[in-house]
This record gives C-alpha cells, sequence and structure tokens, in this order.
C-alpha cells in the first residue's frame, strides 16, 4: 500500500523520475526545468546547461548575461584583423578573457560567479570553449581526473588553453610542447585512479559543474541533494565514471527508494 501512495504522491506532484537510480527529480527553478526538459540542442543551450545550476537564474537574466557574453565575443572579433598571426589573436582573446572574468581561483564555484571573476577549471574552460565557439574556432575540451582544459585547433595549428594559468596557461603551436605539458597534467592526477585524459562535450562539462555541487553536498552531509545534483549531472553526461562513483557513494548513505517504499 505504501508502495502505491508513493508512486502517486510522484504523479501527482509532476517530479520526474531518474531511471538510472529511481530518484525523483527536483528542479530548483522554473529554468533549470526547462533547459533540461524543453531546450534542444540550440546555439544557446551550451551556455543554459551552465547557468541553470543557479537558482537565482531565471529566463530573463539568463538572455541579459548571454546578451553580455555575445557582445564580449563581438568586440574580440572587431579586434581580430589588427593581429597578422591567427597565435596573436588567440594570445589576446586568453589574456583578454582571464583579466575581465578569471581573476579569483576558487575549486567548486558555480559558473554564474564569473561576473565576480571567480572561477575553477571547469568554469573558466566553458567560458573559453563557448568564446571561441562563438568566434569561429574549433575546440576540444579534455578531461582528466582532477582537471579539466581546451585545445584548440585551426587548419595549420593546435593550441592549449590552461584557464587556471594566466601565466602560462597558453601554449602556441608546438606540438612536443602541448605534449609536455599534458604529461605534467598527467604526473599530478591521483595515483589510484585510471588515467583519463578524454574528449568531451560542453553539455558533459556542464554536467562536471553539477558533480563539484554534488562534492561539496556530500561533505556537508546532505546526500538526498547530493543525489539529486547527481541525477541531473548524469543526464549531461551519461556515462561518466566519476559521477557513477559518487551516486554509488552516496546511494550508501541514504535509503533507496525501494527500500522507503516497502
Amino acid at each position: 500500500m505504501r508502495q502505491v501512495i508513493y508512486i502517486w504522491v510522484l504523479i501527482l506532484s509532476g517530479i520526474a523520475m531518474d531511471g538510472a537510480k529511481g530518484q525523483a527529480i527536483r528542479w530548483h527553478s522554473s529554468f533549470e526545468e526547462k533547459v533540461f526538459t524543453q531546450w534542444t540542442d540550440s546555439s544557446g543551450k551550451g551556455l543554459a546547461d551552465f547557468f541553470a545550476a543557479d537558482p537565482v537564474i531565471t529566463d530573463s537574466l539568463f538572455l541579459q548575461k548571454e546578451s553580455e557574453l555575445t557582445l564580449v565575443c563581438s568586440q574580440l572579433a572587431k579586434k581580430r584583423k589588427k593581429f597578422l598571426a591567427e597565435s596573436q589573436f588567440l594570445y589576446y582573446v586568453f589574456k583578454q578573457v582571464h583579466k575581465r572574468y578569471l581573476y579569483h581561483y576558487q575549486p567548486y564555484p558555480l559558473f554564474t560567479s564569473l561576473q565576480d571573476s571567480t572561477y575553477n577549471c571547469v568554469s573558466g574552460t566553458a567560458l573559453y570553449a563557448w568564446i571561441l565557439g562563438k568566434l569561429g574556432f574549433s575546440t576540444e575540451i579534455r578531461e582528466m581526473n582532477r582537471h579539466v582544459y581546451l585545445r584548440v585547433h585551426t587548419v595549420r595549428s593546435t593550441y592549449l588553453i590552461d584557464a587556471t594559468d594566466p601565466d602560462n596557461g597558453f601554449v602556441s603551436d608546438d606540438e612536443m610542447l602541448i605534449s609536455r605539458r599534458e604529461l605534467w597534467y598527467a604526473s599530478n592526477e591521483i595515483t589510484q585512479a585510471r588515467p583519463c585524459n578524454k574528449i568531451i562535450t560542453l553539455s558533459n562539462l556542464a554536467g562536471l559543474q553539477y558533480f563539484n555541487e554534488a562534492v561539496k553536498a556530500f561533505n556537508r552531509g546532505t546526500y538526498e541533494k547530493c543525489m539529486q545534483l547527481l541525477n541531473k549531472a548524469t543526464i549531461l553526461y551519461p556515462g561518466s565514471d566519476k559521477i557513477a562513483n559518487l551516486q554509488s557513494m552516496t546511494q550508501k548513505q541514504l535509503p533507496s527508494v525501494v527500500a522507503r517504499v516497502k
């Protein structure tokens, strides 16, 4: 009987269910719900995935922030013709974005903290990937166990951008230097973990932002909130080992849905 009542309450409340874990997904804002359930893969979807994680963001506020970032792209594009080499322009973009948005490093800030110049590798990499994409560059987001960075591909060259390194985070078109940098990243990885250096999408990266929020919730002992965040992370980044592992750890800290309804 309790099982029937529990399922009926879910139907009446209109709450979505995550099939993998059987946990009800509760949206913290109407904007977040719209991004997850109504938006298709459009030009603004990747950016919206990041803003959705902040409960204060509304439709109008997102459009305002998107317009502000689009204006930044337009301003950068106007400077492009002043540079003879694309490497010089990319370096200029790297420095200008860092100067404007990436000043205070914090381990787990939301993307919206960029307005206060607070960032980490996830939000910084997302910002560079989005801006460079708008400027017509082909980007490749690389995920490691404890870090993410960006490769930028042009017809002739490849560049590396590390959002967390304002001084040496732009590596120009020298494959040996880029490989050396990536080896240095690998040497700083968790030794017990399986090596990871894979290409992910902008939406996957947004999933890692939800993962970081889940880590904070787990450390505070708010396990139900942690699972909510992880279920959202899984939608954006299905198949992520680190998300699945934290889901497993979190599930052990709270009774499963099945256990509660029996």
